[in-house]
């Protein structure tokens, strides 16, 4: 099974670096690669550092899925765990955490490749994503009570 799922994931990763091979430029840029207009050596670069990340993080990927699938497994539990329950939420917060970290350092490896100009329009684009906005914003959006309708007024007759 476990060989399987190697196999699987190689090839998904052969497919996924020859539809990037294809573009010229890794699927994560998509528009701001356009928007930046980035050269072939960039282009290039680029592609290698993102190759690069995913190659650290889809290991981190997939023992992240499992210690989820475990969390859920050890709540339905019979012999619920507390103490179970919270090393598997910090093994998840720390690879949740290196995964992030990884993923920063990816982009200041890109904005280090770029022109003056060029790291204005990535700056801009990195600005205006949610996770980088100043305002808090909830996660969950809790919804209110539904509202009923007013009642009619008796009508006396």
């Amino acid at each position: 099974m476990k060989k399987f799922l190697f196999i699987m994931l190689s090839f998904l990763l052969c497919v996924s670096l020859s539809f990037a091979k294809d573009k010229k430029i890794s699927p994560q840029m998509g528009k701001l690669s356009e928007d930046l207009k980035l050269s072939a050596e960039q282009e290039s670069k680029i592609t290698d550092l993102h190759l690069q990340l995913r190659k650290e993080i889809l290991p981190l990927q997939n023992k992240l899925d499992q210690l989820r699938d475990d969390l859920k497994m050890e709540i339905v539990s019979d012999n619920f765990s507390e103490t179970k329950i919270k090393k598997l939420i910090e093994e998840i917060a720390n690879i949740d955490q290196d995964i992030q970290f990884k993923r920063i350092m990816n982009q200041k490896a890109v904005r280090d490749l770029l022109t003056p100009e060029q790291k204005k329009k990535f700056d801009m684009h990195l600005l205006s994503k949610p996770e980088f906005r100043s305002e808090e914003r909830p996660r969950f959006h809790h919804r209110s009570p539904r509202q009923l309708p007013p009642e009619p007024p008796d009508k006396e007759f």
